[in-house]
């Protein structure tokens, strides 16, 4: 990944900063992690980020073409050929593996999700790492794990308009938007996140 960056990181990290990212989390979340968290955000370089832009936009085409959507329907199993499926869904999550191909490190498609399991968790992820980053040497830098021009607020924006509930959830935890976050969030005990996974995050 992006060496400046990968080597600073490595440089400073100490147990201490993974030990307060992950306190960090659990409090912003309100729950506890049953599995270690990676230990590093991806330090993604340019060129890198514009391949994997390129293939996940290509992806995503071919299964938005009506030809495919018809055909992929057909071969849902009447038990769960459920009515009122929408056509195309809210949240595409396309997930990659990084390989080395030759002297280049290039995308290759793990799996799809066409549901925002990990949407919010991002969100705070990103910004405990920003925090976390704040406090190195030359790190403190206002990273984004956002593409397709978008910040925080505007993608924040875009998610609640695209959901239902204006509430972005995953398969444990939830989290509002930015407007409705103003408001008090009820003490409710902790919750355990089993479904996470790092993200990437780069210099905007």
């Amino acid at each position: 990944m992006d060496p400046r960056y990968r080597q600073l990181f490595n440089a400073q990290f100490t147990p201490e900063h993974y030990a307060s990212m992950q306190h960090e989390l659990e409090r912003r979340l309100e729950c506890a992690f049953e599995f270690r968290l990676a230990e590093t955000p991806l330090f993604m370089p340019a060129d890198f980020e514009e391949r994997i832009v390129e293939a996940a936009n290509a992806i995503v085409a071919q299964l938005s073409d009506p030809a495919r959507i018809a055909a992929m329907k057909r071969a849902i199993p009447a038990r769960w050929d459920t009515p009122g499926m929408d056509a195309l869904p809210n949240f595409t999550q396309v997930d990659f593996a990084v390989v080395r191909d030759g002297d280049a490190y290039v995308p290759k498609l793990i799996e799809l999700q066409g549901f925002p399991s990990l949407t919010a968790f991002q969100v705070v992820q990103r910004d405990v790492w920003r925090d976390v980053l704040r406090s190195m040497d030359g790190l403190d830098r206002p990273w984004s794990c956002w593409f397709s021009g978008l910040d925080r607020d505007v993608f924040l924006r875009l998610a609640a308009a695209r959901s239902s509930a204006r509430t972005i959830r995953t398969k444990s935890c939830s989290w509002t938007s930015s407007r409705a976050r103003r408001k008090p969030i009820p003490t409710s005990p902790r919750r355990s996140c089993s479904s996470v996974s790092s993200r990437s995050i780069r210099a905007s």
